[in-house]
């Protein structure tokens, strides 16, 4: 009987084989707890922005003075894109010393597209006329809002900014108001945000407004690139709940 030493030809490249294939399975399972990792920590980047911009909004809101600047304008895109803004107490000393004649200024939030290392970005935008520029205007019966008026940016990448005012009923909690805006303690703002990765795959702002990479909003929450956030901020000297 002839003994055999070493392993044949077809040993071997069957054993190359499967190691090649467990090896690419396990690059396989480290790259998808990467991507998972990457988006969950881009997630909670997503959402620490979010409740930065809930806490400025809140901030805001809290001192509303009465609904003399109470401007709301409801978009009807594909994606909610609202407008609002509102008159709010400021102390002189954030104010421009030639802008300044009281407390009372306004503020405003909307989405504007903006240039971006390059690439066009939808941003939520804050902006604040001091209460002389404000008063100029009231009493010069002018409402539209300067179109040189500085912005900040206050929150990158928002798909859709939606802001629903309403009161609070006894019977069925926080609810739209029934006489539009009149009545509203407080308003429910909706915010949906892109992580980091999609977009640098929006380039315009028609990637913005319908891009197939986010869908549709009724599918937002179960968007796996997409952030939804809520808040309830209620206006300062309001009698809800």
């Amino acid at each position: 009987m002839r003994s055999r030493f070493g392993f044949t030809l077809l040993e071997v490249m069957v054993a190359t084989v499967v190691v090649m294939l467990a090896m690419v399975l396990g690059f396989s399972v480290l790259e998808q707890s990467r991507s998972a990792y990457v988006r969950a920590a881009d997630g909670d980047a997503v959402d620490a922005d979010l409740r930065e911009l809930f806490r400025l909004m809140a901030e805001d809101a809290s001192s509303m003075s009465g609904r003399a600047g109470w401007r709301h304008r409801v978009s009807e895109g594909h994606w909610a894109a609202d407008e609002v803004s509102w008159q709010f107490l400021r102390p002189a000393a954030a104010q421009s010393p030639d802008a300044w004649i009281g407390d009372c200024c306004v503020v405003r939030y909307r989405l504007s597209d903006q240039l971006v290392n390059g690439r066009v970005v939808r941003c939520l935008m804050r902006s604040v006329m001091d209460s002389g520029q404000w008063r100029e205007r009231e009493v010069s019966g002018v409402c539209d809002w300067p179109a040189d008026q500085p912005e900040e940016m206050v929150a990158e990448g928002v798909v859709s900014f939606r802001v629903q005012p309403v009161v609070w009923n006894a019977e069925s909690g926080w609810s739209p108001c029934p006489d539009g805006d009149r009545m509203a303690v407080a308003m429910r703002v909706e915010v949906v945000a892109a992580s980091r990765p999609i977009r640098q795959r929006l380039r315009s702002a028609q990637d913005w407004d319908a891009s197939l990479l986010l869908r549709d909003p009724e599918r937002v929450e179960t968007h796996p690139d997409l952030v939804l956030s809520q808040a309830l901020l209620k206006w300062g000297g309001g009698d809800g709940r």
